[in-house]
């Protein structure tokens, strides 16, 4: 090996070690939001004799298990692509199951094998999807009334303080599910309210070799599709092959 190929090699090497101190050094990560509860929530102003539910900056009371003895009611809705399961318990969307894609299939096969269970979202999960977690105050027992009007499922709960809290899940084309939330409060008095926590389900592996650099979080700000990776949260990268630290929202 000659004297210049030699030198290209160090050169290089010390290119890989120094390139994460360098892009760090031009491009410094933005800030992480650390509450981003208290920022996301403001003054909810009712139509109840201009009462309100104030949210400020409070820590989250200890979080109650639902009562889980207290018998589910569960509603399944389907349309052309999915069966949607609705529960009681916290008022979330419990699963969704896939019926155009089944939950196995045969390697080498050219069709799909006959089977009647099908691709699975949010099977195993501790609690359904968008459900709202934050003490005593914000959950009670975390039994919910279920009722379905069309491709409409409303979730409702009236908790002895005054509070309402009602979910409106909307059934879409390809694959969506429009949900609102609504915090009410049909008492008379001021309602103070701790940090709240939502669940938004949870991902499971997509086959056994899966090592969860797909998992992420998409949604829509409003104005575009937002896609944050695992990468955004972990940080770090190679060669410059790594997105921005995580966004503040």
């Amino acid at each position: 090996m000659d004297r210049k190929s030699i030198f290209l090699l160090v050169a290089s090497v010390l290119l890989i070690f120094s390139w994460q101190p360098i892009m760090t050094h031009f491009f410094p990560p933005a800030p992480v939001a650390t509450n981003m509860v208290a920022s996301a929530t403001n003054q909810l102003k009712t139509n109840a004799a201009s009462t309100t539910v104030t949210t400020p900056n409070l820590a989250a009371e200890k979080v109650v298990p639902i009562n889980t003895n207290a018998p589910e009611q569960v509603l399944s809705v389907t349309n052309e692509n999915a069966i949607y399961t609705f529960t009681s318990h916290g008022g979330g969307l419990k699963q969704v199951e896939l019926v155009r894609y089944p939950a196995a299939t045969q390697c080498g096969a050219e069709k799909n094998v006959t089977t009647n269970f099908y691709a699975t979202l949010n099977s195993e999960a501790p609690t359904a999807a968008l459900v709202l977690l934050g003490g005593e105050s914000v959950q009670g027992d975390g039994i919910f009334e279920l009722v379905h009007t069309g491709n409409v499922v409303r979730a409702e709960k009236s908790l002895p303080n005054g509070l309402s809290i009602v979910k409106e899940f909307t059934l879409g084309t390809n694959y969506l599910v429009t949900a609102k939330a609504r915090l009410e409060n049909k008492g008379t008095q001021t309602i103070t309210l701790p940090a709240q926590e939502w669940t938004i389900g949870m991902a499971a592996p997509m086959s056994a070799r899966d090592d969860g650099t797909y998992v992420g979080f998409h949604f829509y700000n409003g104005d575009k599709a937002e896609d944050v990776t695992v990468r955004s949260f972990a940080g770090g990268g190679f060669m410059g092959c790594n997105t921005s630290a995580a966004k503040q929202y």
